[in-house]
């Protein structure tokens, strides 16, 4: 079974090693990440929307390619992964590009904050940015925070308690045979004998395999602990599992995610990924678009400009088709409108509205 990279079976040991590794970053690091990833990846298939005249020219960088490093998808997944993981997230815009900052420290002020020691990889800016020249996006979700600052070490005492079971049972236990009263009491005798002792326990802790003499005066006997090593690492690694999968479903609540779609479960997934896009997707998506809208200035804004995103939703547009023609056919709704909530572009004369079954322009007499 292969387990956080390792490819083959691994001794009592080196299993130790990962806990103690797994206990300070590994579980924690692993369930967030997976979680995460998982919202960052459906996140990045966002496409963005602007109703202006060079909506070309600005989506391009948004919908195509922000930077010389990276596809729309490949950027948008890092900002989503940064933004939920860190809470924050500076997108600095350098010689017509967008790049995600590594780091940085915000001065907060009333007359607008100033960013700070920015670094994008190896690069350090050599000037501060104001807030109005940058795009500075916040996720908040205390609940989240508080439980990756103060519950891990509650997870991590647990974990402890694992390893702690597992070193006594796959303690070697063994008893070793003394020869005669006379000899005992031989104070050279007793001398050797701890010696000889002491490298048996050291050969049984660093070798695998340890030849251990004996002779008619003295026998080693090793006793039972109550289970096989194979049987104990295999209950250990189940348990190490269990671990991770509950950090999983804990992360995946705070967040907001339904679990079966992390574990892959086929239970009415389409509904529980419908629910996930619009309680969690959506609402990053709403982070992101209300930051691009005040990045407008206010002439575009009271020109009616703005920026939209299409929701990823999934939907089956053949078995809405009745409603849809309800909906158009009635004049309630014009087709561009519907369009836009289905996530599809506007179309020519899509504006208009129609009404019954002719689809006659909306106003126009009926022709006798």
């Amino acid at each position: 079974m292969r387990l956080f990279g390792k490819t083959k079976a691994v001794g009592n040991v080196e299993a130790i090693e990962i806990a103690q590794n797994i206990n300070s970053l590994s579980a924690k690091n692993l369930a967030l990440d997976i979680v995460v990833s998982y919202v960052a990846n459906i996140f990045s298939k966002t496409k963005f929307k602007f109703n202006g005249n060079d909506a070309v020219n600005r989506l391009y960088y948004f919908n195509r390619s922000p930077n010389i490093n990276q596809s729309a998808q490949e950027f948008w997944k890092t900002v989503a992964y940064e933004l939920i993981s860190k809470g924050e997230a500076l997108v600095l815009p350098l010689n017509k590009q967008f790049f995600l900052a590594d780091s940085f420290y915000r001065e907060e002020k009333i007359t607008g904050d100033i960013f700070k020691n920015i670094t994008i990889s190896e690069w350090i800016s050599p000037t501060d940015y104001k807030r109005e020249d940058v795009l500075y996006f916040r996720y908040k979700n205390k609940s989240l925070e508080s439980f990756t600052s103060t519950l891990w070490e509650e997870y991590g005492n647990i974990l402890g308690k694992l390893v702690t079971d597992q070193k006594k049972a796959n303690q070697v236990r063994a008893t070793f045979e003394m020869p005669n009263k006379n000899e005992i009491e031989d104070k050279e005798f007793q001398e050797k004998t701890k010696k000889f002792v002491g490298k048996i326990i050291e050969q049984i802790r660093k070798d695998p395999v340890v030849i251990i003499p004996t002779s008619q005066s003295t026998k080693y006997d090793e006793q039972g602990t109550g289970g096989s090593t194979k049987s104990s690492n295999s209950s250990y690694v189940t348990d190490i599992e269990k671990m991770k999968d509950m950090f999983i479903n804990d992360i995946s609540d705070l967040i907001g995610v339904p679990r079966d779609l992390i574990f892959g479960g086929k239970a009415d997934n389409e509904k529980n990924y419908n629910l996930f896009v619009e309680t969690v997707i959506e609402h990053l998506q709403g982070i992101v678009v209300s930051e691009l809208n005040h990045s407008l200035s206010p002439v575009e804004f009271k020109n009616g400009l703005k920026y939209s995103a299409k929701s990823v939703r999934y939907r089956d547009i053949f078995s809405l088709s009745t409603s849809i023609d309800k909906l158009v056919s009635s004049a309630t709704f014009n087709r561009d409108e519907v369009r836009e909530e289905l996530g599809f572009d506007s179309i020519p004369g899509g504006s208009e509205f129609l009404i019954t079954k002719n689809y006659m322009k909306y106003g126009e007499e009926e022709k006798k």
